[in-house]
């Protein structure tokens, strides 16, 4: 058993997106190495990885806690560690991961949208519809964020007790679902504009 053969064989299978043949020979490998004093980022992310990407998020968890301690200003490990919390109903864990994937990379719309969405479930609607916001102002078109904009303007909406405040939410989940419409017209859309109308 040598450790960079079982690493270049598990990353060939992870590269052909064959998850479940790489986690075997990547694991082997990053044993050796481990019981050799070294650390191997890339195995360790690709271990994370393989695991978010069959749904595993419990047992990516402790990869992606690794790897995010070792490379503690890479956005994009903060952003699966936020990932791999968020599907383990890791709510708290999970904003502050992607909060702190959104300090290192302010740009990244889908980790704004992640961020959004774990704020509107955990119901801090206002704060939700803040980096939504946002978002928009980066990819004026992009369809999850209008999606999840008209969805949290309703609800705020919903629970507003200022009657001005209430209809504000309301025209924002209007114009959020319409320019959503423009982009895409499926039942889901067109189920969302009319929930807005009501």
């Amino acid at each position: 058993d040598h450790p960079d053969s079982l690493k270049y064989i598990g990353l060939a299978w992870f590269q052909l997106k064959d998850y479940q043949q790489s986690i075997e020979p990547l694991g082997r490998s990053l044993q050796l190495k481990q019981r050799e004093g070294r650390n191997d980022p890339e195995l360790i992310r690709a271990l994370g990885l393989a695991w978010v990407s069959l749904g595993r998020y419990e047992m990516a968890l402790p990869f992606l806690e690794t790897i995010t301690r070792l490379q503690l200003d890479n956005a994009g490990n903060h952003y699966l560690l936020g990932v791999a919390f968020a599907n383990l109903n890791r709510n708290e864990e999970a904003i502050f991961a992607l909060r702190r994937s959104l300090q290192l990379n302010p740009r990244d719309t889908d980790t704004i949208y992640y961020l959004a969405g774990r704020l509107y479930h955990t119901g801090k609607i206002r704060e939700a519809i803040t980096q939504l916001r946002r978002g928009l102002t980066i990819a004026p078109k992009k369809p999850e964020l209008l999606g999840l904009l008209a969805e949290s303007s309703l609800r705020s909406g919903a629970a507003e007790n200022d009657e001005n405040q209430a209809q504000a939410d309301y025209n924002e989940a209007v114009r959020a679902a319409q320019s959503l419409t423009a982009i895409r017209s499926d039942g889901a859309t067109l189920d969302l504009l009319g929930r807005t109308y009501l």
